[in-house]
C-alpha cells in the first residue's frame, strides 16, 4: 500500500514509555466519546445491526453445542441458516464472549463497536509511530479512530467491517518488521488468517493493495527478500482453510450469487450514481458525504506535508499517499465503472465505496506525515490550528450523527425501523421468530430464493398414519421416533444443506431436498430411530486438513526462520 521509508526521526524528550501511555489514554477516551450515544442510550436498529445481533445471539447458543457453529439452527423461523459456512466468525466468538460475561445484546454491540474503535486507533498508532515518530502518531490516530467511514460503520452496523480496519494499518507494520527480522514472518501469516476470519470483502481489498505494496518495495529492495512475505500469506491463508475453502467452493448451495444485486449491485453504490450523488451534502450518513468529507481532509494534509517538506523523508510518503488516495477515490466513482464491470472478483466485494475503510487509512497517514513536517516549520502553529480543525471537524461529524440517530431506550421523536424485529433479537431471540439472509437459503429449481413460513412445526408434513415422538430438537441435531405401519416420507423445519446427515436405526438414511429447499426423509416402516446431525462436508474435510498442515508449516517455518 504505501512504501517503507527509514530514517523517520522520533519524537524528542518525552519518555517512550510517558507517550506510549499518554496515546493510548488519548485513543481510549476518542473511542469512548465516538461510540458514547450507543454505550449510554443502546443501539438504533439500523443497516447490518439486526443481522449481526442475530447472529451473535445464535452464535452463543450454538457454542453450548459445537466449537465451530456452522449453522444457526433457530433463525429463519427455525428452519435454521449455514450462515458461518459464508461468513467468517471470529468477531462473533468475541461477542458471544461479552454475551456469556453478562451483557445483553446491546451492551455486547456497543462494546464491540468500542473495542474495535480502539484497537483501529491503537494499530494505526503501532505502525506510524515507528516511521514519523509518537506525536505525529498519535495525531493522526486520533484522525483514524474518529474518521467518517468510522462512525458509520459503527453506527450503522458494519461490525465485522470496522473490525478490520485495525488489520490495514497493522498489515503494514507486520510486513515492514518481517522485512527486518525474519520471525516475523510467523507473525505475518497469522495476521492474513486473522483477516480472512474477520471480513472478507476486506480481504480481497487488502490483498490486492498488499500486492500492490509489495511490487512498490521491490523497485526498493531485492525481489528475494521479497518473495519469502508471498509464502507467509499463503500459509496465513492455509490457517482459515477451514473457512475459506467452503465459503468459496459451497456457493452452489446456497444463493450467494444473489449478494452481488444486493442494494442494486456495485453500479448503484458508486459515488456520482443515481443513489451516491455527490450533491446535496446535507446527509451525514450517505458515502458521498462521507468521501467528500474524507477527501478533502486527506487534501488539506496533503497540502501542508508538501508546502513545508524540506526533507526526501517527508516528499515521497507525501506524494505516494495522495497517489493512493487518488486512486481510491477513482476506484470509488462511477468513472471506473468499466474495470468493475470486466472484474466478477472486484464484484464480490459487492460495494466500490467498501474502500472508504482504505480511504480513511490514507487520510490518516497524510496526517500523520503533515504533524511531522510542521514540526520542525516556522509556521507550525498555524498549520497545527488547521490539523486541529479537520479532527474536530471529523469528531463533529460522530456526534451530529449519533444525536441524530433514535435509539431503543430513548427513540425522542425518532422513528427506529424494524421496531418490533429489534425488540424480538433483544427479549426474545430464541422463540423461532427471527429471519436471516436470504442470499444463505437454498436454491431452488426454478431459481427462486425460498421463504420460510413463521410458526411451522418441526416435522412439516408427515402421513397421518405415522407416529411421531420428537425426543429432541436442537440447532445441530434432532432425534425422532417413528412408528409408521408402511414407508414414510418426512419433510422436516429444516432447509437442505450437504451437511446434514442421518440414520435410521443406525442405518444411514438418505436426505433429499424439497421443493421448498427444506430436508426430505425416507423412513422404513415398522419403528424407528431417526437421527439427524449437522456434520462435515467432504469440502469442510479438506479445509480442515489444508489449515492443519498450513499450521504444520508455520511451526516449521518459526523453527526454520
Amino acid at each position: 500500500m504505501f512504501p517503507s521509508f527509514s530514517g523517520l526521526s522520533r519524537s524528542p524528550s518525552i519518555s517512550k514509555r510517558v507517550y506510549d501511555t499518554i496515546a493510548i489514554l488519548l485513543i481510549s477516551l476518542a473511542a469512548i466519546a465516538i461510540a458514547w450515544r450507543m454505550l449510554r442510550d443502546g443501539i438504533n436498529g439500523l443497516g447490518d445491526l439486526s443481522w449481526h445481533m442475530t447472529w451473535i445471539q445464535h452464535f452463543a447458543l450454538e457454542l453450548t453445542e459445537t466449537i465451530y457453529p456452522r449453522w444457526l439452527g433457530g433463525t429463519n423461523y427455525g428452519y435454521g441458516s449455514p450462515t458461518f459456512v459464508f461468513y467468517p466468525p471470529l468477531v462473533y466468538y468475541l461477542g458471544a464472549l461479552l454475551r456469556r460475561s453478562g451483557f445483553d445484546i446491546q451492551q455486547t454491540i456497543a462494546v464491540l463497536c468500542t473495542i474495535a474503535l480502539f484497537i483501529s486507533g491503537l494499530g494505526f498508532y503501532i505502525y506510524t509511530a515507528r516511521k514519523w515518530g509518537k506525536l505525529a502518531a498519535v495525531v493522526g490516530a486520533l484522525f483514524y479512530v474518529s474518521a467518517p467511514q468510522l462512525t458509520n460503520l459503527a453506527y450503522f452496523g458494519g461490525i465485522p467491517a470496522l473490525f478490520a480496519q485495525p488489520l490495514m494499518p497493522l498489515g503494514l507494520y507486520f510486513t515492514d518488521k518481517a522485512l527486518e527480522q525474519p520471525r516475523w514472518k510467523v507473525v505475518l501469516a497469522l495476521f492474513w488468517a486473522v483477516v480472512a476470519l474477520t471480513h472478507v470483502p476486506t480481504l480481497l481489498l487488502c490483498t490486492i493493495a498488499w500486492v500492490g505494496y509489495l511490487f512498490v518495495l521491490m523497485i526498493q529492495q531485492s525481489w528475494k527478500r521479497i518473495l519469502p512475505l508471498f509464502a507467509s500469506a499463503g500459509i496465513g491463508f492455509g490457517l482459515a482453510g477451514f473457512f475459506l475453502l467452503p465459503a468459496v467452493l459451497e456457493q452452489s448451495f446456497a444463493n450467494i450469487k444473489a449478494l452481488k444485486a444486493v442494494n442494486g449491485g456495485f453500479q448503484a453504490n458508486m459515488i456520482g450514481s443515481g443513489q451516491l450523488q455527490l450533491l446535496p451534502l446535507s446527509q451525514l450518513q450517505k458515502m458521498a458525504y462521507i468521501y467528500v468529507h474524507q477527501g478533502i481532509a486527506i487534501l488539506i494534509f496533503s497540502a501542508i506535508a508538501l508546502t513545508l517538506w524540506n526533507r526526501k523523508t517527508v516528499l515521497r510518503p507525501a506524494l505516494g499517499v495522495l497517489g493512493f488516495a487518488i486512486a481510491l477515490a477513482f476506484m470509488m466513482s462511477i468513472l471506473s465503472a468499466p474495470v468493475w464491470e470486466a472484474s466478477p472478483t472486484l464484484q464480490m466485494v459487492q460495494f466500490p465505496v467498501r474502500l472508504l475503510g482504505m480511504f480513511a487509512l490514507a487520510g490518516g497517514i497524510s496526517c500523520t506525515i503533515a504533524v511531522y513536517a510542521l514540526q520542525r516549520s516556522r509556521l507550525k502553529i498555524l498549520f497545527a490550528l488547521i490539523i486541529v480543525a479537520v479532527l474536530v471537524a471529523n469528531f463533529r461529524y460522530s456526534f451530529q450523527l449519533a444525536r441524530r440517530l433514535p435509539t431503543l431506550n430513548h427513540a425522542g421523536r425518532g422513528t427506529i425501523m424494524n421496531l418490533e424485529t429489534i425488540k424480538a433479537i433483544v427479549h426474545d431471540p430464541y422463540s423461532d421468530n427471527l429471519i436471516d439472509l436470504p442470499e444463505y437459503r437454498p436454491p431452488l429449481d426454478d431459481g427462486k430464493i425460498p421463504e420460510p413460513l413463521r410458526g411451522q412445526a418441526p416435522v412439516m408434513e408427515a402421513p397421518k398414519t405415522a407416529k411421531i415422538d420428537i425426543k429432541r430438537w436442537t440447532g445441530q441435531s434432532r432425534v425422532l421416533n417413528i412408528d409408521t405401519p408402511e414407508p414414510a416420507i418426512l419433510k422436516l423445519r429444516t432447509y437442505y444443506h450437504p451437511a446434514w446427515q442421518g440414520k435410521a436405526n443406525e442405518a444411514k438414511l438418505d436426505l433429499s431436498k424439497a421443493k421448498d429447499g427444506t430436508i426430505e426423509i425416507r423412513v422404513p416402516s415398522g419403528k424407528s430411530e431417526v437421527k439427524l446431525w449437522y456434520g462435515w462436508t467432504t469440502i469442510f474435510t479438506i479445509g480442515v486438513a489444508v489449515s492443519s498442515l498450513s499450521a504444520i508449516a508455520l511451526i516449521l517455518l518459526w523453527r526454520w526462520v
